[in-house]
């Protein structure tokens, strides 16, 4: 009766393989959700780099006001003659934040009356540091070799191939002189902002060399001109009319030792981001001088900026070229409209 039972009971459907036309359906549906899916996901951690490029920035500048606090003067850049043998006597502002950063053992550990070359990094007193990555210094949307550094010191508007301003000389124009100068360039206890602290730049971002010198990279590099960079103006012809084929410093940014403007400092000659790249009035084994340095990011449409007033603010590429000098100094008195 059971085995009756059995035979009688309908057998069980056979599975039938997926079709052709269903697997192309589903492969479709799956390419269709990560096309979705990964612009998000990159916009995602995008703006997760941001935000932490913003706040590495912030750190900087709550850094600077405690040297001053504790050391009754701001941190600044030791600037001498091209060529004087004191000129590599000095640490970089970097160097003088450390302690401010929670980075107190490696500060103690560095000769302060140590040098570096440029081309390449290298140091006789220091190249232990040459390795050292300090997270802070470093942007994630950058790829920054170890112990390299993605923000900069404010110069001011001067390509930096004359003296800029001198304390207790008088002003001979609107772009001499004092006007060019920036939060850095001088040794001083306070700061007479009268452009307003949130008006004058401190520190911004420079994305740092390829490390090629075989190949030029507009963006990363720095191009040598044979050509005289004296005023803000001059960069933006020089440096434009270089040819790509010309010699170029490929390790901007490979260190944060060094307080020359190929490593931690830039200027306001030309605007963030710039299609014209940057150059130098030549450069020997140990600096850049006279020419442009410029806020470089890989963020889409600008730099990051901190302000002397201790804020950060995302500034656009397309920011008028007078108001972006205008941030770059602290005596200029210019007046600065939205930004």
């Amino acid at each position: 009766m059971q085995t009756a039972i059995m035979a009688a009971w309908p057998p069980a459907p056979r599975r039938q393989a997926f079709t052709l036309v269903e697997v192309v359906v589903v492969i479709f549906i799956i390419g269709l959700l990560l096309s979705i899916l990964m612009p998000a996901l990159q916009a995602s951690r995008e703006s997760a780099r941001r935000i932490s490029c913003e706040s590495h920035l912030k750190q900087l500048a709550q850094a600077t006001e405690g040297v001053r606090s504790a050391t009754r003067r701001y941190p600044y850049v030791h600037r001498v003659s091209p060529g004087h043998v004191g000129e590599y006597l000095h640490p970089s502002i970097h160097v003088q934040l450390l302690s401010m950063l929670d980075q107190q053992t490696l500060y103690e550990q560095i000769d302060r009356y140590g040098w570096t070359t440029i081309e390449a990094p290298a140091s006789a007193t220091n190249g232990f540091a040459l390795n050292v990555s300090v997270p802070v210094f470093k942007c994630p949307s950058d790829s920054v070799p170890s112990g390299g550094n993605s923000y900069r010191a404010c110069y001011g508007t001067t390509p930096g191939l004359h003296a800029t301003w001198v304390p207790g000389r008088p002003r001979r124009g609107p772009l001499e002189e004092e006007s060019l100068a920036g939060f850095f360039l001088f040794s001083r206890r306070s700061v007479n902002f009268r452009d307003g602290a949130s008006n004058t730049a401190m520190f911004s971002e420079r994305v740092v060399g390829d490390g090629d010198p075989g190949v030029h990279d507009p963006v990363r590099d720095v191009l040598r001109t044979a050509e005289e960079n004296y005023w803000p103006n001059d960069p933006a012809v020089n440096c434009a009319a270089v040819s790509s084929s010309e010699p170029h410093l490929s390790y901007a940014g490979w260190t944060w030792l060094s307080h020359d403007s190929s490593q931690t400092t830039y200027n306001h000659c030309l605007p963030p981001n710039s299609v014209i790249p940057d150059c130098s009035q030549g450069w020997n084994e140990f600096r850049v001088f006279a020419g442009a340095m410029t806020a470089r990011s890989w963020h889409e449409g600008g730099v990051y900026v901190a302000l002397a007033d201790g804020s950060v603010r995302f500034i656009n590429e397309r920011i008028d070229l007078r108001t972006w000098r205008a941030l770059g100094t602290i005596h200029g008195e210019e007046v600065i409209g939205e930004f």
